[in-house]
């Protein structure tokens, strides 16, 4: 089982102007964390879907990087005035895409 994330919660919270326990809020979290526990939860996925056969300490620091520009850049966006925009606005819903890595 993986670990809670509610500490990341109440700043998610605090950057859309909702509280900590908003659904859409544990939904973000969930999503940002996910950036790291995709390379864990399903890391022989992962390492096919990346043409690698193991994870070193120069893949793993590369990893940190993308992901820590990830989650700098969705905070920023949050923060940076998009979250009125779509706080409390109806989502579209949209037909799933189809998953190439399944045709392998």
């Amino acid at each position: 089982m993986c670990a809670p994330l509610p500490p990341r919660r109440p700043l998610i919270g605090r950057l859309t102007g909702r509280p900590a326990d908003d659904e859409e809020i544990r939904i973000r979290t969930v999503a940002l964390g996910g950036q790291f526990q995709v390379f864990h939860v399903c890391r022989r996925m992962a390492l096919a879907l990346l043409d690698w056969d193991e994870i070193d300490a120069e893949r793993q620091a590369l990893i940190k990087r993308v992901v820590r520009d990830h989650t700098r850049a969705l905070l920023r966006a949050i923060d940076g005035g998009e979250a009125p925009a779509f706080a409390g606005r109806p989502r579209a819903i949209e037909a799933p895409r189809p998953r190439k890595y399944f045709d392998r």
